[in-house]
């Protein structure tokens, strides 16, 4: 089957002029994609072709074209000086025939090696706003061209649950308690209670020195903390991916950022980035005693450094430390792996691996 849109129309237009008039059957004319949005969709130039022909205003020739062009669902016409049509395609039309170019696609060959993917990435504290959505369509695009030509993809999304932001909100829930109110999501409800803790930081230090507490126990992937912080991350997660599957947005594997501590990922990153002389130990200034990635840049002002903390000076692991550890995770740098399981709880209806202390040594692929 083959596909020539412009070609097609061009034939219409041309069949119709003749019928208006006889002699336009040898006119030569263009028919283009506009260049401007204002201009419509396509335009052609058929009316100043013929008007030499048949000694006519161009405008007289393009109106009285398109009054016969008017009469078809497909599009609106306008005339616009000296004498172009203008086509604005209805949605009806684009879609149908982004239908059939669809068909007209052969399959491409199966490509050698698997791209892997991450997107979406949504802090699981709170509910996800717009911004989250967009990414995720733009994440969710790219993963279909690249299956479409025959590559193998894996899409992976990033649980931060080790992280300032879950922290919060599981200070937060300690702190004022409650439960969601009839028929609101339980992320909507802690998006809530995420935003009253970070207004009672302002007025309670001690507050500031709970989070802090949390932070620290979440390095034990074995404490309470971090069962009970993982358990909140689940359930808000959850809700996550349930908006996520009503636009039609899927992942493959879940990697939970507690499990890079628990898998000793960051131990081994810790272990290799001290092999390089740009991964240093401050001892003096306002990073003393962090260890900090030196990027070689100069800093713009005094308030901010380009150089990247990755554990800070009370030995808490920076999301920035612990991203880099996934990473070299990706690109079997380190020598381990996790182990994996099946996330039971998945709205999607294509099975959702996850990073699983209890799980299996092999992933599913």
């Amino acid at each position: 089957m083959s596909f020539n849109l412009l070609g097609e129309i061009r034939s219409h237009i041309a069949k119709e002029a003749k019928k208006l008039w006889p002699e336009a059957s040898s006119a030569i004319f263009e028919v283009a994609p506009s260049n401007l949005e204002r201009h419509g969709d396509i335009a052609t130039n058929i009316a100043l072709v013929l008007s030499k022909q048949l000694h006519t205003s161009p405008l007289t020739v393009a109106e009285t074209l398109a009054d016969a062009l008017r009469d078809d669902a497909r599009w609106r016409i306008e005339v616009k000086q000296p004498g172009f049509l203008n086509f604005f395609f209805s949605n009806d039309f684009l879609l149908s025939n982004v239908q059939r170019y669809l068909a007209t696609l052969s399959e491409f060959p199966k490509r050698a090696g698997k791209i892997v993917l991450e997107h979406t990435n949504v802090n699981p504290n709170k509910a996800m706003h717009i911004g989250h959505l967009r990414n995720a369509v733009l994440g969710d695009v790219i993963n279909n061209v690249l299956q479409r030509v025959g590559y193998e993809t894996e899409v992976q999304y990033y649980v931060d649950d080790t992280g300032v932001q879950v922290a919060d909100t599981f200070v937060a829930l300690k702190e004022f308690g409650g439960a969601p109110a009839q028929g609101q999501k339980f992320d909507h409800f802690c998006w809530d209670r995420y935003a009253q803790i970070n207004a009672a930081y302002q007025k309670d230090s001690q507050l500031l020195e709970k989070r802090s507490h949390v932070l620290h126990a979440l390095e034990d992937a074995d404490s309470r903390e971090a069962f009970e912080v993982k358990e909140l991350a689940s359930r808000i997660l959850n809700d996550h991916l349930s908006s996520m599957a009503d636009f039609g947005v899927s992942y493959d594997l879940l990697v939970w950022e507690s499990d890079i501590l628990r898998f000793e990922f960051w131990k081994r990153a810790f272990e290799v980035l001290q092999k390089s002389d740009s991964f240093t130990k401050e001892t003096e200034g306002k990073n003393k005693g962090c260890w900090v990635l030196k990027t070689g840049e100069k800093s713009q002002d005094e308030e901010h450094s380009p150089d990247k903390i990755l554990v800070k000076s009370d030995g808490t692991v920076t999301y920035t430390g612990k991203d880099i550890a996934y990473h070299l995770w990706k690109f079997d740098l380190l020598g381990k792996d996790f182990r994996y399981g099946i996330w039971k709880k998945a709205p999607q209806k294509e099975p959702l691996a996850t990073t699983d202390a209890k799980g299996k040594k092999s992933s599913k692929s």
